[in-house]
């Protein structure tokens, strides 16, 4: 076929090709766009007069974008990319130019191209700004600003914002407008106290109200309940935020239905775990339905930590690896490498290397929480470890650089101050947690219980404290949190006679969990601190799997 199609002359080659083209159009399926777009494009190449080549460039781009539309309908963001880059090379109008980079921008984007999404937006706003069109100029610098924003720079957005709205604040009341306003109010997120968030979100949504522009709406409604549970409204916050994914469920909005999720499921991490671990499952199906790698990897982060705490570490290890060699973002990187520090780290692997490398990664982010997560990491291998002082000085630096970390690292730091005899440590992060008032939820609840259990044994009163376990054991129980109700069951023998009969019945139980999870330094320390106790042999006699061997 090459060597007969190479003897054809250019203007053959036009003419079959346009011959071709005109067949599958005369067709009308949309199976066929791609091998339409083909054709057109092959028609234009040939081609030899200036005049036909124009014309043929308009149906090459025509038929490209159809087929790039029909691509990204089927979950393809890759082959979108491609087809829209295509596109790009026939264009010449600039306002079709600065559309055809947005659409490209946004395929990149949802295919974790990052930083060829930014240039891909960068180069429409620059097309939108040269063609004096303000209000898709507008519109193109707001998703510009949300991509920095969503890779861990929202000083860089804010930048952006600032320098746009200095320019275009006059269409405040427009569409356009509104989309800067809630582009500005997600760029602000990240600040604390988020209060300029809030303003800027309900600026915007009082616009997108009245213009109907339900986008606008939901995203104004996340960011804002996003802002009131970090300014201790927890529950009127968590309000909007459900009702942000009803909402965009509702409009087919899959982008904002799944932050929606997310935040929920990061939340679920100290009311309700197992709920949390289900939504991140549910949400990864839907990301995965569209084939948007995006939506997927939102889901991760958050969905290991829920499944740490379940017990379902095999789950959680097996999706990380999945992620290991992706193409993805330093930001969500960072997040994920954390997740295997802590993971390797709970089953007595030496993380240290791992963690060291996400220092690198978050050189050029300014959203703090990346740097919470290093921290975060860095207290449970140190607890791992029995180093219990650098646990704890981890687990608050975590809290200090991102305050909404405390649900998850003020409990590492009580049991370390527990391990250690240390009742003013314990004291100390009680005294924090209880600060929080926006952090409400049965699992956090259970840790505070746990954690007066613990202080009360320190300060002599064992009965209460025998009473105060029993209450965090039945609580972890109902929440199904094997993970949680071992590491009850370590600091009751840490703190309590182990010889008691029903503190030697956690520690039978917590054995046999750990050994199923292979959480082998959790493992000794229990039974150094048991002394007595002798494993049952049931537990004793298992055959631990494949990949527990290999995690001692």
């Amino acid at each position: 076929r090459e060597v007969a199609y190479h003897t054809l002359a250019r203007q053959d080659r036009k003419v079959r090709h346009l011959a071709a083209a005109r067949f599958f159009e005369a067709l009308g399926s949309d199976e066929l766009a791609g091998a339409l777009a083909g054709h057109y494009v092959a028609a234009h190449d040939n081609a030899s007069e200036e005049a036909e080549a124009q014309a043929l460039a308009g149906q090459a781009r025509l038929a490209l974008r159809g087929a790039a539309e029909r691509a990204a309908a089927l979950g393809a963001h890759d082959q979108a990319l491609a087809f829209y880059r295509q596109a790009i090379t026939v264009t010449t109008e600039p306002g079709d130019l600065a559309d055809l980079h947005e659409r490209a921008a946004r395929a990149a984007s949802i295919a974790l191209h990052v930083d060829h999404a930014i240039e891909l937006m960068t180069r429409a706003v620059e097309l939108h700004r040269a063609s004096r069109d303000r209000s898709r100029e507008a519109g193109a610098t707001a998703d510009l600003a949300m991509m920095y924003a969503d890779s861990g720079r929202p000083d860089d957005a804010v930048v952006i914002l600032e320098r746009a709205w200095a320019e275009l604040s006059d269409l405040a009341e427009t569409e356009a407008g509104a989309q800067l306003m809630v582009a500005m109010a997600r760029a602000y997120a990240t600040a604390d106290p988020p209060t300029q968030a809030i303003e800027w979100a309900e600026r915007a949504a009082v616009v997108a109200e009245r213009l109907d522009v339900i986008d606008v709406i939901v995203r104004s409604l996340h960011v804002r309940g996003s802002a009131l549970v970090r300014l201790n409204r927890a529950r009127e916050g968590m309000i909007l935020v459900r009702g942000s994914g009803g909402l965009a469920q509702a409009h087919g909005l899959l982008e904002a239905q799944t932050r929606s999720l997310t935040l929920q499921t990061f939340l679920a991490q100290w009311d309700d775990p197992r709920a949390g671990l289900e939504a991140a499952r549910a949400g990864q199906q839907l990301a995965e339905r569209v084939g948007s790698r995006t939506l997927s990897l939102l889901m991760v982060g958050n969905g290991v930590s829920c499944a740490i705490r379940v017990g379902d570490w095999d789950w959680a290890i097996k999706l990380l690896e999945e992620w290991s060699t992706a193409e993805i973002p330093d930001a969500a990187r960072t997040e994920l490498v954390a997740d295997e520090a802590i993971l390797e780290a709970l089953r007595g692997i030496d993380p240290t290397t791992r963690i060291a490398s996400i220092g690198s990664r978050t050189a050029g982010l300014s959203d703090p929480q990346y740097d919470s997560y290093r921290q975060s990491a860095s207290a449970w291998a140190a607890l791992a470890a029995g180093r219990l002082d650098d646990a704890i000085a981890a687990a608050r630096a975590a809290v200090d650089t991102t305050p909404y970390f405390g649900p998850m690292a003020w409990p590492i730091a009580i049991r370390a101050a527990l391990w250690g005899n240390d009742g003013d440590g314990i004291r100390h992060a009680l005294l924090k947690m209880s600060e929080g008032s926006s952090d409400h939820g049965a699992a956090l609840s259970a840790d505070i219980v746990t954690a007066r259990a613990g202080l009360a044994a320190i300060e002599g009163r064992p009965a209460e404290s025998l009473n105060l376990y029993r209450e965090a054991l039945r609580a972890w129980q109902a929440l199904g949190l094997q993970w949680d109700q071992a590491l009850c069951a370590i600091d009751m023998v840490a703190s309590l006679d182990p010889a008691e009969p029903e503190v030697r019945a956690a520690a039978e139980t917590a054995r046999a969990t750990l050994v199923g999870l292979g959480a082998a330094p959790f493992l000794e320390r229990l039974d150094a601190m048991a002394g007595r106790i002798e494993p049952p042999r049931s537990v004793a006699a298992a055959e631990p799997s494949a990949s527990q061997v290999a995690a001692r």
